[in-house]
């Protein structure tokens, strides 16, 4: 594999799940057979909806993106070929950036890797 591009397979994050989606879940309690159903399993799948919503975020993609333009911009390496000029970023600071999952930090840089 070429070095200048970052694996995403050695970056560690946890499985995403979509807080909308979640909250679309079918069985709710303004919307279940109040005949047939019950009520303590529907408040365990409200229980489990609320603590899904007060968790933080695990990963902010747009954050992620912004600070990987803003080093590329600010620190990056400018290679210019022809006519055509772009700034690279090294792979070592990519995947620091990707490790900070976008959270806090200056350019995604404050983080003690989490290995």
């Amino acid at each position: 594999m070429n070095s200048r591009y970052v694996d995403l397979r050695e970056v560690k994050m946890d499985r995403l799940i979509s807080l909308g989606k979640l909250q679309e879940f079918p069985v709710r309690i303004n919307h279940y057979d109040e005949k047939n159903g019950d009520v303590n399993f529907v408040l365990g799948i409200e229980t489990a909806i609320e603590y899904a919503e007060n968790l933080p975020t695990a990963f902010d993609v747009e954050m992620v993106l912004e600070q990987l333009e803003d080093y590329g911009k600010y620190k990056g390496i400018l290679h210019c070929e022809d006519d055509h000029c772009e700034n690279y970023i090294p792979v070592s600071v990519a995947k620091q950036i990707i490790r900070g999952r976008g959270l806090g930090g200056i350019l995604g840089l404050g983080y003690k890797n989490e290995e």
